[in-house]
């Protein structure tokens, strides 16, 4: 069976491993029990444990989102086609299947 292995010691692990840790932040300095049970803020880009994808999908995996239909596949039936998305925001358009699209009715 294999040994868990704890969230910190894994974000050691891959910050030793990390080529760009030259620089040291401020609270990284600070003895550790001067940051326990602190709030804090930080980027999720920054985050070793769990990977970032693995934070926005549990923090808004299920969001909707808004866009505008730039394209659509020509893939059989309109249940298996796919519609490329323009959504404000994003830098790269969105593919999605047909069948999780809805549209909004304008008045």
């Amino acid at each position: 069976m294999r040994e868990q292995v704890s969230p910190i010691k894994l974000a050691h692990a891959k910050l030793l491993r990390s080529a760009d840790n030259q620089a040291l932040n401020p609270l990284q300095q600070e003895p550790e029990k001067s940051v326990r049970n602190s709030w804090v803020n930080f980027q999720i880009c920054d985050a070793y444990v769990p990977e970032p994808v693995q934070i926005l999908m549990e923090l808004h995996g299920k969001d909707q989102l808004q866009g505008k239909v730039i394209d659509v596949s020509d893939a059989g039936s309109q249940q298996e086609a796919f519609a490329v998305v323009e959504v404000e925001g994003l830098s790269q358009a969105v593919v999605v299947p047909m069948k999780h699209i809805r549209r909004i009715h304008c008045e």
